[in-house]
Formats: C-alpha cells, structure tokens, sequence
C-alpha cells in the first residue's frame, strides 16, 4: 500500500476534496492547511522512527484493508453530514448532525488511524489495537508524547457525548452533560454551533493527513 495508492484511494472516495457546508445560522468555518502540513510531517516522521514496527505494520494486509474501508466510512459519514446541514431549518438539527458526523469520523477512520499510530509507537500490535473502541484508542494515544500532537480535532469528549447521548442543545450551542442532565462534573462552558463546526473539520483535516501519511510511509 503505498503514497499512490493512498492518493487514489483519497480521490476515488472524494475525501480530499470533501467540504461541510453549514446552515448559514452557523457562519463559516475555514479549514486550516497548515495544520494538515504539520500533521502530515510529523506522521510521517513518527512512521519512519520505528523501521521495525513500520515494516510488520505494513506487511498487515488488514491495515490494508482497513484504510480502504476507513476512507469508504470517512465518505459516508460527510455526505450523509452534508445532507442533512443542507435540509437543517435551525441549529438544532444542524449541530446534532456536525456532532453525529464528528462520532462517525471518530469510529470510522479514526479508530483505525489512531490504532496504526500506537501499533508503531508502542509494543501492541494493529491486530490487536484495532479491537478496541475509539475512546480506548484516543485514552491510550493521549499518554504518548510523541502522539499528542497528532490527534488535533479528535475530541474524546464530543465522542463520548453523542456515543452516549449526554449533551444538550440550547441557544444555537452544544451543552455536555452528565446522562442527559446538567451535572456538577460536566463541563460547563457551552459549545457553540460554530466552534464545534471548527473542531469538526479539524478532525478532519487530521484524518485526511494522517490517512495520506500511512500509506506514503509504506514506500
């Protein structure tokens, strides 16, 4: 699986070119290409530290056949997300299906990225990580240095939240919440509809970089 195959891949799904338009109650959201940059440089060179890992890494066809499906489910998740924001008649709706396609990217292809991540950086293998949900991935990746600066947008957070259905919306803003309800140990400063947006395409952007950068440290 190589940077070729993965460009493929990419262009084949529309993944690469893949914008979210929101209501215009949201405002704009700007994707920010040089956090893509830095995500891809340093994904890269995190790949190419570890020769021995990256080798059994590469050598696992059901990587291979992981990223395939990884971008298939990235697709699907922003044209259904891009669906619904264009029928959305308030924020509402719009902000539950940002927060639904932020769980799906999450789920989909991030689970599967993060999981080659900590399969090179660390000693378990892809085999084995890929099990796991998304939530013990990001825990997992969150406690290595070397991986932090690579999981910009993947908010465990907003994950955990639509998983579980613990947020309210309120005044065009997303509110976490503990079992549906306003807790002492929920975060208390809400999330507007835009900010969330950002965070969104964020993870975005990381997926995109970090989808590109495996298969180009597979050549």
């Amino acid at each position: 699986y190589s940077k070729d195959d993965a460009l493929a891949e990419m262009a084949s799904a529309g993944v690469d070119c893949a914008v979210i338009h929101p209501p215009s109650s949201l405002g704009e959201a700007v994707n920010n290409s040089e956090c893509f940059r830095r995500i891809a440089r340093d994904a890269y060179r995190l790949f190419v530290r570890r020769p021995d890992r990256l080798l059994g890494l590469s050598q696992d066809r059901t990587l291979v056949n992981d990223m395939h499906d990884a971008s298939r489910r990235g697709y699907d998740a922003i044209v259904t997300a891009q669906a619904v924001l264009a029928a959305a008649r308030d924020d509402r709706r719009a902000i539950r299906a940002v927060l639904t396609l932020a769980h799906e990217l999450l789920e989909g292809p991030g689970k599967r990225y993060v999981a080659a991540l900590l399969a090179v950086a660390g000693r378990q293998s892809y085999q084995r990580l890929r099990r796991q949900d998304a939530g013990a991935l990001l825990q997992q990746a969150s406690q290595q240095p070397s991986i932090v600066p690579l999981l910009d947008g993947l908010d465990i957070a907003l994950r955990d939240a639509k998983a579980h259905e613990d947020y309210l919306i309120e005044g065009g803003q997303l509110i976490l919440t503990e079992h549906g309800v306003r807790g002492p140990n929920s975060p208390q400063i809400p999330i507007p509809g835009l900010v969330l947006l950002d965070r969104v395409l964020t993870a975005l952007e990381t997926l995109q970089a970090l989808f590109l950068e495996i298969g180009r440290a597979h050549v």
